[in-house]
């Protein structure tokens, strides 16, 4: 089975117009222009031509006036372009629309006449003259939308001496500061076209200085040749060109509507003056200092406006005299007459019925009601749009008009969904009947833990035929619900198998399953290896349950060593018997007993056993082999594990050491699954240190010779061995204890889990391990923040807050520094502050002042949680302070006229004791009716970034009828390079990223928009995939703007844009 795809392939070489004839509409030749291919390139396909020598005859010259001929440099004609005047009339500009080599929206060559009695040919080039010159870019990989870059190059003896840049549009500097490079290799030239063919060719000193930065060097490119050629111009005229740069203080109005004049009007220019001077020039003025646009104010644009592509057109701001061009990008939407429904008409069971008038701004509406519905529709006027759709799981009717015809007057509706939401509440006659929603209540237990029964809804209809939704075991208990088995109750070894759940009210019942099982009585705590000729016992493998867990089941272990008469061993060589942590015989049909898949290990599988995988666990055992008598022995030596940082090289040298419990000598130092990257040449040759540890003790180490030109490497590895015998040959009498304790990890969606030995008597920690934490996507950033683990060692509670995060893993660090104050004072007597989350994992607390915000509460074991909404202690007895009955918390507002700040507080309290204040403030944004026109906002927001170094995403958003039709970067500034490959090589800002995501959303929904860094699709649905850290802040960048007041704004109703793909 075979898929294809199609590309094209483009030979942009026979577009390029090489010869122009001009010649009169009799056919009588007037002048024949030549384009040298490198000057077309320096160009960019952008090519002006001065000084055309014309017979006066022609001074009242039209586009229709000339028969014109055009070939590329192979002789052959071209015909794939069109003729226009330009530049306020007074240039001839032949257009190439397909030639799209450097830019969307072609190339061009345009040439301005000089009337003389005679033909002649075209000007020379004149010489480059000293001076500064500022360059504009004609080209640049952002030039449409950001503009172009500057560049200031100094001339002396008609060489560059210096180039610097004056303005940068590229991307951030930091990534790509590589591209500058180009304006130091223009210094001593008089002719750039040598560094055009190096970039273009991509070969030479040239290009392998600005390597990985190309684009952002033909930018500079760009501008330094625009430079040179004031130069030469100056060089032929002596003309003082006036303008040495500009760029725009005001753009005008970036959306407009089709068929309407086009308005400048609003345009000022910031124009840098050749004496030194600054002057803000407005549109009215910009014809005082000859500025003119390629389309002019008051023009009616309209689909068929050349030059149009994707619905934008590129307005350019000319200064002639200093060959100097500036940009800005106009995106155009259709004018839209939106239309709205009238009403909604309720038949209830009786066939009475309400209607429900409809607001212009309005799609949700709430209904207070008894009794059944029959149904409902919706109308405009008499005539019946769609009929209502009972959703049983929101108790809420949704009436759908995508697709129902609208009339020719108007172009769509104004929502294309509507909404009723019953409130029922006023209805406590008696069940009548209901239904279970049992999809978020866990279904599988292991014996000894709760029961939990807090996510269970109910959809029920009342006697008087009312329908209501309970959410949470909380609300269905209070509406008379009652359950077989208690909430919270904890599953026995008695209850081991199916559960039938029984859920009653009156004489009416419904039920689901569970199942409980008891894995710990499955869990291998000792296994016995035994020769299965002799019978005789062999080894004694102990599998400690932290170990168990911390590998979810799958545990390998290394170095057992056995006589080297077993070196030919096969799996039925031997037999095991394993025990439990009660020492209790694990029956062997539990258990398959096997080679692995390598062949290289004895595996133990338990398919069974499924607390962690659907397929089961594994004990995998490799031996190793020694010289010495058959039968049991005990064992000479201990395996040890260590590692160390590879000085800044952003890797862990990793190690196995065997050594002699007896005179603590090193037997061997092998590899540990050190994964080097980058740097594994330098690994690869630090690895032959393994052998010179041999026979040397831990005194010994400092002294062993590092390998020539690994040296950092092989410090590493001498700092991972003396941490191997550090761990496992120090031995205390002192007495520790261990503690567990857990946090959540920023909003990625899982917890840190670690486990704590810390001395009982100094309080001192002892060591901090991983205690069976999925970080699932983010398993790489927790694989760096393990790191952090060594860094406990020696310390108490009180320290903690001052240990450094390990660098790319700052979120995983702070949480792993939470989990391990909470292990701490779970030993100490301190109840812990209760944690609070979205629902929906919404990384910051803001709500539509139209929804609910749903908040998820945890609590330590056994704490009871109670919270205020008015500012008021929890932890005292005023009467506001509410006890919180079940895992979740549904909070609103006060309604939907201003934006408004709870301030909830909550405490546990456990035998007695009473936690910390925990102070979470709750924003309900105030959503404002959808209006009409457009306007455009700036807003930003903070991202935590991958590198500890936070940075400001700025974005600019356009609204239309109160939807998002455009948003853009407005100026965002990575600090670090990880973070810079994230936003761009998730084009989080591109046009498949968060403005398509984001693209139509009004305010409400982008509050609702779903971008949590989490390893659940379902919760990052609508960020980038691979960047959702930066989604997530583009989101609350574009809420910001949208909360505040627009920056620009115009008035009349105008259709959405439609975008394509380029």
């Amino acid at each position: 089975m075979t898929q294809s795809f199609n590309v094209q392939v483009i030979d942009y070489e026979k577009q390029i117009p090489a010869k122009i004839e001009l010649s009169s509409k009799t056919g009588e030749p007037i002048q024949t222009i030549t384009i040298p291919g490198e000057k077309w390139k320096n160009a960019h396909g952008m090519y002006s031509l001065y000084n055309v020598k014309m017979p006066e005859t022609y001074q009242k010259w039209e586009k229709d006036t000339f028969t014109i001929k055009v070939y590329n440099a192979a002789g052959e004609a071209l015909s794939d372009y069109t003729v226009e005047k330009a530049i306020d009339g007074k240039a001839l500009e032949i257009a190439f629309p397909h030639y799209t080599e450097y830019d969307s929206y072609g190339g061009y060559v345009r040439l301005l006449f000089d009337f003389s009695d005679k033909t002649e040919p075209a000007q020379p080039e004149g010489e480059i003259a000293d001076g500064e010159w500022y360059g504009t870019a004609t080209w640049g990989r952002y030039y449409p939308d950001r503009g172009p870059n500057v560049v200031k190059v100094t001339v002396k003896d008609g060489v560059i001496t210096n180039a610097e840049s004056i303005k940068y549009t590229d991307d951030t500097k930091y990534l790509y500061t590589g591209g500058e490079n180009i304006l130091k290799k223009a210094v001593g030239l008089s002719d750039l076209s040598i560094l055009s063919k190096a970039l273009t060719e991509k070969k030479g000193d040239a290009f392998d200085a600005v390597s990985g930065a190309t684009e952002t060097a033909k930018g500079h490119l760009s501008a330094m040749e625009n430079a040179l050629a004031k130069a030469k111009q100056y060089s032929l005229d002596q003309k003082d060109q006036q303008i040495a740069w500009m760029e725009f203080k005001v753009k005008p109005a970036l959306t407009a509507k089709f068929n309407m004049p086009l308005d400048l009007s609003q345009t000022e220019l910031t124009l840098h003056m050749t004496d030194g001077k600054e002057k803000t020039v407005p549109f009215n003025q910009l014809q005082e200092y000859d500025i003119v646009t390629n389309y002019q104010n008051g023009d009616t644009i309209t689909k068929q406006t050349e030059g149009m592509k994707n619905d934008r057109l590129l307005v350019k701001f000319t200064h002639e005299l200093s060959q100097t061009t500036i940009p800005v990008s106009i995106a155009f939407f259709d004018e839209v007459k939106q239309k709205s429904p009238t009403h909604i008409l309720v038949t209830m069971q009786d066939e009475k019925t309400q209607k429900i008038p409809l607001e212009e701004n309005k799609f949700r509406y709430r209904l207070e009601t008894e009794g059944s519905i029959k149904a409902m529709a919706i109308y405009d006027n008499d005539k019946k749009l769609a009929d209502g759709v009972f959703e049983d799981g929101y108790n809420s009717w949704k009436f759908a008009l995508k697709g129902v015809a609208v009339g020719d007057d108007y172009t769509g509706w104004k929502f294309e969904n509507y909404f009723v939401d019953l409130d029922t509440s006023a209805d406590t006659s008696a069940v009548a009947s209901f239904t279970l929603d049992a999809s978020l209540v866990p279904k599988k237990y292991a014996v000894g833990e709760a029961f939990q029964l807090d996510n269970l809804n109910i959809s029920l209809k009342t006697e008087k035929g009312s329908s209501q939704r309970l959410n949470g075991w909380a609300e269905c208990r209070n509406r008379g619900f009652a359950a077989s088995v208690e909430n919270g109750h904890r599953f026995t070894a008695k209850e081991v198998g199916k559960q039938t759940i029984t859920i009653s009210v009156g004489d009416h019942q419904q039920t689901f399953q569970v199942e409980v099982k008891d894995y710990a009585s499955q869990i291998p705590a000792k296994v016995e290896l035994y020769d299965s000729a002799k019978d005789t016992l062999l080894k004694t493998i102990t599998v400690e349950d932290r170990e168990w867990k911390k590998d979810n089941g799958c545990v390998t272990k290394k170095g057992i060593e056995l006589p080297d008469t077993y070196k030919g061993w096969k799996s039925d060589t031997f037999k095991v018997k394993v025990y439990n942590s009660e020492n209790e015989l694990i029956q062997d049909e539990v258990y398959k007993v096997g080679l692995d898949y390598y062949k290289e290990a004895l595996e133990i599988d338990f398919p069974n056993y499924k607390e962690y995988y659907g397929k089961g666990g594994y004990l995998k055992m490799y031996f190793s082999f020694q010289k010495t008598t058959e039968g049991p022995t005990e064992e000479p030596n201990a395996t040890a594990e260590g590692s160390a940082k590879v000085g800044e090289f952003g890797y862990d040298a990793k190690v196995t050491v065997i050594y002699n419990k007896k005179t603590k000598e090193i037997v061997s130092v092998t590899d540990n699954g050190t994964e080097a990257g980058g740097n594994d040449s330098f690994w690869k040759k630090a690895a032959a240190m393994f052998e010179k540890f041999k026979g040397k003790t831990a005194k010994d180490i400092d002294g062993i010779d590092a390998v020539a030109s690994a040296t950092v490497s092989s410090e590493a590895i001498k700092g991972a061995v003396k941490e191997a015998l550090g761990e496992e040959t120090e031995t205390t009498e002192e007495a520790t204890e261990t503690a567990e304790g857990s946090k959540t990890v920023g909003s990625f969606g899982y917890n840190a889990k670690v486990t704590v030995t810390y001395n009982k008597k100094t309080g001192e920690i002892v060591s901090v391990t991983d205690n069976g934490t999925e970080a699932g996507g983010s398993d790489s950033f927790w694989q760096k923040a393990a790191a952090m683990f060594e860094k406990f060692k020696g310390k108490t509670a009180k320290d903690i807050d001052g240990i450094d995060a390990v660098a790319s893993a700052t979120v995983s660090s702070e949480a792993i520094k939470g989990a391990v104050k909470e292990a701490l004072s779970s030993k100490s007597g301190e109840v812990s502050e209760p944690k609070v989350t979205a629902a929906d994992l919404r990384t910051n607390l803001l709500f539509a002042a139209t929804e609910n915000a749903l908040l998820n509460i945890s609590a330590p074991e056994g704490a009871d949680v109670f919270y205020t909404t008015d500012g008021s202690d929890p932890k005292g007895d005023d009467a506001s302070k509410k006890k919180l009955n079940q895992p979740t918390l549904s909070l609103n507002g006060n309604g939907n006229d201003a934006d408004e700040t709870i301030s909830l507080k909550l405490a546990a309290q456990k035998d007695g004791k009473w936690s910390k204040v925990l102070e979470i403030p709750l924003t309900f944004v105030k959503i404002p009716p959808l209006d009409t026109g457009t306007k455009v906002y700036t807003g930003q927001a903070e991202c935590k970034g991958n590198e500890g170094k936070p940075y400001t995403v700025k974005v600019r958003v356009t609204t239309v009828n109160g939807r998002i039709a455009l948003l853009e970067d407005n100026g965002t500034e990575i600090p670090g390079t990880i973070d810079e490959s994230f936003w761009l090589g998730g084009d989080v800002m591109g046009p498949s990223g968060m403005p398509e995501k984001l693209k139509g959303k009004t305010l409400e929904e982008v509050l609702k928009a779903r971008t949590t860094p989490s390893e659940k699709e379902e919760e990052k649905v609508d960020a980038i995939s691979g960047a959702t850290l930066s989604s997530d802040a583009v989101k609350y960048a574009v809420i910001d703007a949208l909360r505040s007041k627009p920056i620009r704004e115009g008035t009349g109703e105008i259709a959405p844009p439609t975008f394509q793909s380029t």
